[in-house]
């Protein structure tokens, strides 16, 4: 049986959404027993690969408040991965950036995580790569221009309106405010 156009994309849409949870469990699995590091603070060292980010910063791309980057940041001080600077503009700002040991550890960890994932791959035939390769970009180029969503659901337990947002950014998604 033939799937309507609406059906497919449903289909899809599932597929690709069961993707995230089973991307992240592969990951952590690399991430946590050899470096030590949570998910979430493997994510703040990949993003600070691309330079020096303020917590602000850190807060919305993440869709977490700021006391919680502050507690996250805290750790990878301790761990002496990461440091503040003042911003030179504006002293008020701390800038957060990676210390060497914070960046080495950031792409030792990050290529083996990837090494983990070409394992994984090469099983694949080079068409059936060609093909996946195609598909991710394809996915990738639509998040990249996806509006963030918001919207109002009623929990029906206490029966009061919970936010809840959906953040689409660099092919991760996170729902927050659920409960």
């Amino acid at each position: 049986m033939q799937l309507s156009p609406d059906s497919r994309v449903r289909e899809t849409a599932r597929s690709l959404a069961s993707l995230g949870p089973a991307l992240h469990r592969a990951i952590r699995g690399q991430v946590t027993p050899a470096a030590h590091l949570s998910m979430p603070q493997f994510i703040t060292l990949m993003t600070l690969l691309e330079g020096p980010r303020p917590a602000g910063f850190l807060a919305e791309k993440f869709g977490v408040s700021r006391p919680t980057v502050t507690r996250l940041v805290d750790g990878l001080v301790r761990k002496a991965l990461v440091e503040r600077l003042p911003e030179q503009s504006d002293r008020r700002v701390a800038l957060i950036t990676l210390t060497e040991s914070g960046r080495a550890l950031q792409i030792a960890t990050q290529r083996a995580a990837e090494d983990y994932l070409a394992g994984l791959l090469a099983s694949l035939s080079l068409d059936r790569l060609d093909r996946l390769d195609g598909a991710m970009r394809d996915v990738l180029d639509l998040l990249s221009g996806a509006p963030r969503v918001e919207s109002v659901v009623t929990n029906q337990e206490r029966d009061r309106p919970v936010n809840k947002l959906l953040t689409i950014d660099q092919g991760s998604f996170k729902v927050r405010g659920l409960g």
